[in-house]
């Protein structure tokens, strides 16, 4: 179209080469209208340059001209649109909050005139961007960690070699507070590094995210070799790991805008990330995952390592429970926290540094990473203290509270606190403190493993520990005595499987989910959204087809059903005040409009990006599309479309459920089956039977037959959605005896052959839900501990799931190249020879490419040459380094 939208005064500019400030101002001035004519000028990309011009009426003229001019090859212009942010002020703003606080200085920095005169970035910032301009750009508030963070942690803090780092910290002589009485294998006075083990993970996960099936594997070897690496730059620490664990209602609530932006994310992610597997076959971005499966890998990884390691699990009471992490941190003297979280830049301010996680790179040297110290935080800041630091928090805006319109605040020997006061509202300011505040936390003397602080005498932060088992914490106690008792509960039966105590203590220790500590504290349930939940937007349909969804709400009735009890004893259930029965559950899930929106917002978004793809080109404007996409759906959807309540009721379970049988064996056994997938496991052939039993009583509890057992109940719930090839792709490297496991497996439904790209998202999402179900299950039977002693090996499965786009039979073969984690690093011959062997082992035919960086592959399927493309190698002795596969025609 060549005529704007009235109101349009912004134009971006795309050129077939490299553009300069000088360059572009000469041609402005020249062909659209002199200086007089704009305001803003600005070149985020070599080859991109976004002009707003001061009226709308210059800004059509120069429309007209640009667009003649791409008309004309000889101008080196490849197109002009107008651009998704209009007007001076918020593309000043939009480039505050994504570039930093520090990118006001830099050469590259837009260009500002006022009547054609130039004028000072600085200036223009103070006249045109307010607090609202900037919050609106970001769409959550958190203006700290839009401007400030990048200029600590991305702009000119360049990441060091961490051994350097860990001498100099040792240098300082901080000494831990362990415990009254040290564990066997703790060694006394040992430097503790604290990390954020959720957030840690999840920069794991991360870098494997992927719609489809785990990649338990590769997960493994990154966490690993990560965790190896980082002791190898520290030698004698003793890491201490901390994840979220039990919250109440108000602190589950008090970051609701925060909350709510994370779920969009969420949700768009995932939505995109199925338009692409539709446009082209794979895709990265927006992964299926599940707490508990993930914890279990990841303690089993901990328990490895060498060295006296510890992880706990953090309780909170209308705080989050990041403030236990920096309040054990700041106690235990931490030598670092390891956390990518903005908050401990401004709450942590020991003597120790703050190590960003996703700064990691992998050198020849050893491990190098971003660390900041309190006196870099405040060098680069350009402040004098860490109430400072609070102070621009509290004017910037953070998770919790706004930005405020505020002038310079001089503390005049006041505390920062008094000042916060000042700034907000009684609420917010009452949040901030408790978020920021580590001062006003008293330390709880509490059993030995255990850690509690007070904040206005009144318990709110506890740790409990993980490895090695602890006693519960203070707070998680409390929190048990909130729970309203039921019969399970009543003296003399402390040894009854379902009592509250018992399935506390299960969680803290990591093998139960929160999902069944909801039940218990509020009738309360939840499902996320996942990409399986788009499955019935494919091929044009708007339906409501959402099997995993389904299949965890009638699990999540099952456990109701469970905890409720034995139906003969319903009457001692009932109680004046509340109904303990689980009659109802408040049931909360994603929106069918919330679904569709997101739908709609980002797929033109993975249409985009695999146009991109194909021509190698205009990945920016993906960028830019998928920041709209975001701003709108912030805009459209609310808690109420993310959390949409609808009444659960309790399922009934049959009586033989509920009186012992003659068998108590089988009868465990069968109860654990009809738990997990709603069927009778006495419906089933004999071996299935005697394969659930065994694996269950500890008769044969080893791997295999625990691959059998997740076979079998997998297979029992998949549906006709799912296909028998994917089931055994799946499977195909879990073990030397797959076979036998697949049988077991294929006799429970007959042949089909749904479309690939339904079946697999199905599938990948049914796999991470059942390995949380059976370990609930376990452990609500009665049964101690991990069912999976060590985690199932999976490896991601068929990456190829369409035959169009860039992943397809490939006529003349495959070119596997390796690539490094970083820009910079080289790929070596001992990694060429790595990717040879696991080639050998899929028995393919692979030739070294000429320049010795890949492999032209033959004799291979393109699904089996597909299952290397986005894989990331982790071998000790090696540098890591990553594969991508394109098709040879």
């Amino acid at each position: 179209m060549s005529a704007l939208d009235h109101g349009t005064t912004t134009l971006v500019i795309r050129s077939n080469a490299k553009i300069n400030y000088e360059g572009i101002l000469f041609m402005l001035s020249k062909f659209c209208g002199g200086t007089r004519a704009f305001d803003f000028v600005y070149l985020p990309w070599p080859k991109l340059a976004v002009i707003n011009f001061v009226t709308q009426e210059q800004c059509a003229a120069a429309h007209r001209i640009l667009r003649q001019m791409v008309s004309s090859e000889s101008s080196g212009l490849r197109y002009v649109k107008p651009a998704i942010f209009q007007g001076l002020g918020p593309n000043l703003a939009l480039f505050c909050a994504k570039s930093g606080y520090d990118a006001i200085q830099d050469p590259g920095a837009p260009r500002i005139f006022i009547a054609g005169t130039p004028v000072p970035l600085m200036l223009a910032v103070n006249l045109y961007v307010t607090a609202e301009l900037l919050q609106r750009s970001k769409h959550d508030g958190k203006q700290f960690r839009a401007i400030v963070v990048p200029s600590l942690g991305k702009k000119g803090v360049e990441a060091r070699p961490l051994k350097g780092v860990w001498v100099q910290l040792l240098d300082k002589g901080l000494q831990p507070v362990i415990a009254a009485r040290p564990q066997p294998h703790e060694a006394e006075g040992a430097s503790i590094p604290v990390v954020d083990g959720m957030n840690f993970l999840m920069c794991m996960v991360s870098r494997l995210a992927s719609p489809g099936l785990p990649r338990f594997r590769e997960l493994s070897e990154m966490v690993r070799y990560t965790l190896t690496e980082l002791l190898r730059a520290c030698p004698g620490a003793m890491l201490h790991f901390i994840f979220d664990g039990l919250k109440d209602e108000d602190g589950y609530d008090a970051k609701t805008p925060e909350s709510l932006r994370r779920k969009v994310d969420k949700l768009g992610e995932a939505a995109e990330a199925v338009a692409a597997y539709s446009e082209f076959g794979f895709s990265l971005r927006g992964g299926t995952s599940s707490t508990t499966p993930l914890l279990s890998l990841f303690f089993e990884v901990v328990r490895s390592l060498e060295g006296s390691h510890r992880i706990f699990r953090a309780q909170s009471r209308s705080t989050d429970a990041d403030v236990a992490v920096a309040l054990y941190a700041t106690r235990q003297n931490a030598v670092m926290l390891l956390s990518d979280d903005s908050d401990f830049l401004i709450s942590f301010a020991g003597e120790g540094c703050v190590l960003l996680g996703r700064s990691f790179l992998f050198q020849e040297d050893g491990l190098h990473a971003k660390t900041l110290s309190v006196q870099d935080r405040l060098q680069r800041l350009r402040v004098e203290s860490m109430g400072d630091v609070r102070l621009l928090a509290c004017k910037l805006g953070t998770d919790l509270t706004p930005s405020v319109e505020a002038e310079h605040v001089d503390l005049k020997g006041a505390a920062w606190q008094e000042a916060v006061k000042s700034l907000l509202d009684e609420k917010a300011a009452d949040l901030f403190l408790r978020q920021y505040d580590l001062e006003a936390y008293d330390h709880q003397p509490c059993e030995h493993g255990t850690d509690a602080w007070s904040y206005r005498g009144r318990l709110a932060c506890g740790l409990t520990s993980v490895f090695p088992p602890g006693p519960m914490d203070p707070l998680t106690m409390d929190f048990l005595y909130e729970v309203r008792l039921r019969p399970n509960d009543e003296p003399g039966r402390g040894d009854d499987p379902l009592a509250s105590q018992r399935l506390f203590r299960a969680y803290c220790h990591g093998h139960l989910s929160s999902q069944i500590i909801s039940l218990l504290q509020s009738q309360r349930a939840f499902t996320s959204c996942e990409p399986a939940d788009f499955v019935g937007f494919l091929d044009g349909r708007e339906q409501d087809l959402r099997p995993v969804h389904e299949f965890s709400r009638a699990w999540i009735a099952r456990v109701a059903a469970l905890l409720m009890g034995d139906p003969d004893m319903a009457d001692s259930w009932e109680d004046d005040e509340r109904d303990l029965r689980f009659q109802h559950i408040d049931f909360h899930r994603v929106s069918l409009m919330a679904l569709k929106r997101s739908w709609d917002a980002r797929r033109p978004v993975a249409q985009l990006e695999a146009q991109a793809r194909r021509a190698q080109k205009d990945r920016e404007l993906v960028q830019c599309s998928r920041d709209a996409a975001k701003a709108k759906l912030c805009q459209e959807l609310h808690v109420e479309d993310l959390e949409e309540r609808v009444v659960l009721e309790a399922a009934r379970l049959p009586q033989w459920f509920w009186h012992d049988a003659c068998d108590p064996d089988v009868w465990c056994a069968r109860k654990f089956f009809y738990l997990v997938t709603g069927r009778d496991l006495m419906d089933l052939p004999e071996k299935h039977r005697d394969l659930v039993r065994s694996a269950l009583m500890h008769k044969c509890h080893g791997e295999t037959n625990l691959i059998r057992l997740f076979t079998v109940t997998l297979t029992a719930v998949s549906g006709e959605l799912v296909a028998n090839e994917h089931i055994q792709d799946m499977l195909e490297d879990l073990s030397a005896s797959r076979s036998q496991g697949l049988r077991l497996g294929e006799s429970l439904r007959g042949s089909n052959n749904p479309g690939d790209l339904r079946s697999l998202l199905i599938l990948g999402g049914l796999a991470w839900r059942m390995l949380s179900c059976l370990q609930d299950a376990y452990c609500l039977l009665g049964h101690e501990g991990s069912l999976f002693q060590r985690h199932l090996r999976f490896d991601g499965g068929p990456v190829v799931l369409t035959e169009g786009g860039l992943v397809k039979k490939a006529a003349h073969g495959y070119m596997i190249r390796l690539y490094g984690m970083d820009d910079e690093q080289i790929i070596t011959a001992d990694q060429v020879d790595v990717v040879r062997s696991l080639l050998n082992q899929a028995d393919a035919t692979s030739t070294v490419s000429r320049d010795g960086g890949g492999f032209k592959v033959t004799h291979m399927s393109g699904k089996a040459a597909f299952k290397f493309h986005g894989r990331c190698v982790f071998l000790q002795g090696l540098q890591p380094f990553k594969l991508k596969v394109k098709a040879l025609d």
